[in-house]
């Protein structure tokens, strides 16, 4: 059930992390968009070596990269990330 008053508790502690759901939001988009534009120069110019990772799974390179920019922000707002997807503040 919806409790008000704890809804006002918690409240500030919610709106004390804008900043770091703002910062993830913008290093996600600009992380991206530079993936992105690189994957298309890649598969538009067909560079041998580099075409062939574009095309194939290379999903987990890119979590692999961005694990490392979480990881920097955790370090940089003094929180820690845990496994299971949630942090620790």
């Amino acid at each position: 059930m919806f409790k008000v008053s704890y809804f006002l508790e918690v409240l500030p502690i919610i709106a004390s992390k804008v900043n770091i759901t703002f910062e993830l939001t913008v290093a996600a988009t600009i992380f991206a968009l530079i993936v992105g534009v690189i994957i298309a120069i890649i598969g538009y110019y067909k560079i041998p070596v580099l075409y062939q990772l574009t095309r194939g799974r290379s999903t987990v390179i890119f979590l692999l990269l961005w694990n490392c920019i979480i990881q920097c922000i955790c370090k940089k707002y003094d929180t820690s990330y845990r496994s299971s997807g949630s942090y620790e503040f």
